[in-house]
């Protein structure tokens, strides 16, 4: 691996705060909501008979934004600095890839410890999830 395609690595990792703030708000606003319900559930109101999404999976958000950011803040950045397009392209897809690493991990940690939680209260019928899916 190239010095310069590590560097944008880190570069565009460090940029991309929109991506990152969005993620997160989404994410800690939707296990808000979860613990409401779990509350509400709890004291014994009748939620009914619902199947919800698993929290994990907005965190799937990332990725895609973090591709529309990385490319258009930092592509002629880079480019106006002196950078090569194979290695902006190169460093890119190792974020891609990072991003989507860490994601997975986190998702699966919350899959096997929370939403395992979720499910056994009986709160919910059933939650939709990415792992459930693509077994």
């Amino acid at each position: 691996m190239n010095k310069s395609v590590w560097g944008m690595v880190i570069l565009n990792l460090k940029t991309i705060k929109i991506p990152y703030g969005i993620t997160a708000v989404v994410f800690f606003f939707m296990l808000v909501v979860e613990q409401i319900k779990l509350f509400q559930f709890r004291t014994g109101v009748d939620i009914g008979n619902q199947i919800n999404m698993s929290v994990g999976t907005f965190l799937w958000l990332l990725i895609p934004l973090a591709a529309i950011f990385i490319a258009s803040r930092n592509f002629s950045r880079m480019i106006s600095l002196g950078g090569k397009r194979n290695h902006f392209f190169m460093g890119s897809f190792i974020n891609y890839a990072i991003l989507a690493s860490i994601i997975s991990l986190i998702c699966t940690l919350l899959y096997f410890l929370y939403d395992s939680f979720i499910l056994d209260s009986g709160m919910y019928d059933g939650l939709i999830n990415l792992i459930e899916i693509c077994n």
